[in-house]
């Protein structure tokens, strides 16, 4: 009579855990939780200073090899003031390297966005450095007033666009 008794409580125990019908409810998938597994990637913000270059011209200027001229000439890279290489993601912000040559090989400090398990950074704010000054860097439509991030016809108007550098009060945020 008493295993007749116990068998109904194991069947609730392993239908519904130890808790009852409520503790699978708190774990459901699509409850905002995210399991353990799937956890965002870890990334942090930071500022870097130096030139960008082509890769190969900065695998040069720290006496490296330099591989083959697709590669070498196709990435973008900031070369860091300690001699480091950070490869540029080619997305919205970054693409400006590529299409406009007056922004390479300058003294520049870029504002990244770092991901642990990549070599890559992502810009998110780009500052030219001049005479002691951050300029903000930006390209700019002065008849639709629209900002861009690459140098290439106006998205509204599909006129010309200029490059503004604007200076950066020193006590503005990083």
């Amino acid at each position: 009579m008493t295993v007749v008794r116990i068998v109904p409580v194991l069947v609730l125990l392993v239908l519904f855990g130890p808790l009852g019908p409520n503790a699978r409810a708190q774990s459901a998938p699509g409850d905002g939780k995210k399991p353990a597994a799937a956890k965002a990637p870890a990334r942090k913000t930071i500022t870097l200073q130096g030139r960008v270059l082509p890769l190969g011209e900065a695998l040069r200027r720290i006496g490296a090899a330099t591989g083959d001229e697709d590669q070498a000439n196709g990435q973008m890279v900031l070369l860091d003031d300690r001699g480091r290489i950070h490869p540029l993601l080619k997305d919205a912000r970054g693409r400006g390297f590529w299409k406009d040559a007056r922004l390479r090989n300058v003294p520049m400090e870029l504002r990244v966005r770092k991901l642990a398990a990549s070599p890559y950074v992502q810009v998110i704010r780009v500052f030219m450095l001049h005479k002691r000054k951050r300029l903000e860097v930006d390209y700019w439509c002065d008849i639709c007033a629209i900002q861009m991030f690459e140098l290439k016809q106006c998205e509204c108007c599909q006129g010309p666009i200029r490059l503004r550098l604007r200076p950066v009060e020193e006590g503005a945020s990083r």
